[in-house]
């Protein structure tokens, strides 16, 4: 009879190790669905709405108590994904599909080639933005004011290889050019060698017939840093 107890002990032992094992897998199984929206949501922002479907069989999920998201492969953030998870010393390969709802713009007229873009040109849409072309212009600001590379029909999305900023400085004109170093500033006259929007590189020929490269300024100077 002793026997017997002891024999039912162990195998009741043994039955709640394996029931607590189950548990653990299953807390962690529960949590990692959670885990991965949260990140998604963080890395998206509040103004985008955020859903993951997880494409990986659920036998195929890391089974450790803190499994450690690492950034996706390739960079993308939206889309078919491919996840990398921590485990321990062992990473596993989650597959998603992360959907991404936000604003995109589109051309509420024909624009032409060379024309500047305004607000009342600039329509709002809602939709899957990892569906849409590559480029899609999500800023409506920094679309007011741009110039159009070439003809953009009446409903198509912006993106950006149609743009391009308005030149801050064109080629032939008189700017300032403006040197700073410690306790001390030196301001030089000369003539724009090339077009250039705001924070792009330009070229000037100063008076005295130096040339230096700069960086554009939003009021037409230029700005020279000191090595």
């Amino acid at each position: 009879m002793r026997y017997i107890k002891m024999c039912y002990f162990k195998k009741l032992s043994f039955l709640i190790l394996i029931s607590g094992l189950g548990l653990t897998s299953a807390f962690t199984h529960a949590a990692l669905p959670q885990d991965i929206n949260q990140y998604f949501r963080q890395l998206h922002g509040k103004k985008k709405q955020v859903s993951v479907e997880i494409k990986t069989p659920i036998e195929r999920w890391p089974t450790c108590d803190n499994p450690k998201i690492s950034p996706p492969i390739g960079g993308r953030n939206m889309g078919n994904i491919s996840l990398p998870v921590q485990c321990g010393k062992k990473k596993q390969f989650i597959q998603l599909t992360v959907n991404v709802t936000g604003q995109y713009y589109v051309a509420t007229r024909n624009i032409n080639r060379g024309e500047s873009i305004a607000f009342v040109d600039i329509g709002t849409k809602k939709g899957l933005l990892h569906k849409l072309p590559t480029g899609a212009s999500t800023d409506k600001m920094a679309l007011r004011g741009a110039i159009a590379l070439r003809t953009i029909p009446a409903g198509q999305t912006f993106t950006q290889s149609m743009i391009r900023q308005p030149w801050a400085i064109k080629a032939g004109q008189t700017v300032f050019v403006f040197a700073n170093g410690d306790n001390f500033s030196v301001k030089y006259e000369g003539r724009a060698i090339n077009n250039a929007t705001v924070g792009q590189n330009i070229r000037v020929r100063l008076l005295n017939g130096q040339v230096v490269n700069g960086q554009a300024r939003d009021n037409g100077s230029v700005h020279v840093a000191l090595k």
